[in-house]
């Protein structure tokens, strides 16, 4: 049973130990972590069960596992070691090139298929030591960005509620628009386009993770008092291709996210207007002078400006 201590007892540094031990449950991979032997991690491990009064991890089979006590405590010991690590680059300037810790970052697929390989180009050049972390969206956003420090690239609009809510805060990134993309053979290609036109295709829906099935488009084709009609939802743009690509039916996407198209495939300007696509980087208030959470925006707009020149 975990008892109770005087904090003045308690080595503090124990505490990275702890965190990677019980993240890890594995005491080879927490060594590698830690950046010392297994045997050193094994006393460390022996240590902090003295201390706290608890086994933390039991044999199970041919590995560990946690104990109940041990779950407790992975939020807490992650929570220290993300603010001992917060006040340290507080403390002293960020210097990228001898940085050898993470560059946490979230994007949806079709922002990381714009990013991604500029993005890789530029912490190889100025951050050759660090760790670049991708992560989807996250479904709890701000325990996310609150735990990793890290800026997630998105619109503001789905996260609305939750920016509101847990006072995150966020930078324009860049606007997109949306077109209509079908085969080249496609008989839209020939007839009258209108909204009429767009609305009675049989469209292939893209509804990433936890967004809704209802976006700007409908909204304003609504005001032309048409719907469409919806006959595939996937959830990538990816996909949304492969399936048009040997089809009649068609789908709406970013315009930055042509490039991917392949020539068989041609893209639209919508034939009503829609309201523009703005991203946003959304990031905690806690990070807000961080010089890490600094570095990781320029990448992104450097990246961005990459990508842009490449397009042109």
């Amino acid at each position: 049973m975990l008892h109770t201590m005087n904090i003045s007892m308690f080595d503090l540094n124990r505490i990275k130990a702890l965190h990677f031990l019980l993240e890890e449950a594995h005491v080879g991979r927490a060594a590698a972590r830690l950046n010392i032997t297994p045997a050193a991690t094994s006393n460390a491990l022996r240590r902090l069960r003295e201390d706290l009064g608890d086994p933390l991890l039991v044999k199970r089979g041919r590995g560990l596992v946690r104990t109940r006590i041990a779950e407790d405590l992975r939020a807490p010991a992650r929570d220290v070691v993300a603010c001992a690590e917060l006040l340290l680059r507080t403390a002293r300037p960020f210097e990228a090139r001898g940085f050898a810790g993470e560059l946490p970052v979230s994007l949806s697929e079709h922002v990381a298929a714009i990013l991604l390989p500029h993005l890789d180009r530029l912490v190889r050049e100025r951050a050759p030591l660090a760790k670049l972390t991708v992560a989807a969206i996250p479904l709890d956003v701000a325990d996310w960005l609150k735990k990793s420090g890290g800026i997630l690239v998105g619109p503001s609009g789905p996260f609305a509620a939750t920016m509101e809510g847990d006072n995150l805060l966020s930078e324009d990134y860049y606007l997109d628009r949306y077109v209509c993309v079908a085969r080249r053979d496609h008989r839209l290609v020939k007839m009258r386009w209108s909204p009429r036109a767009y609305a009675d295709q049989s469209h292939v829906l893209v509804v990433p993770r936890g967004r809704s099935t209802r976006s700007d488009v409908d909204d304003a084709l609504i005001e032309h008092g048409l719907f469409r009609q919806i006959a595939r939802t996937v959830p990538s743009f990816q996909m949304a291709i492969q399936i048009i690509s040997q089809s009649d039916l068609v789908t709406t996407m970013p315009e930055r996210n042509t490039f991917l198209l392949p020539a068989e495939l041609i893209t639209r300007k919508m034939p009503f207007d829609t309201p523009p696509l703005p991203m946003r980087l959304i990031f905690h208030p806690a990070y807000r002078e961080d010089g890490r959470t600094t570095f990781i925006k320029t990448l992104l707009r450097d990246a961005l400006a990459l990508f842009d020149a490449a397009a042109a």
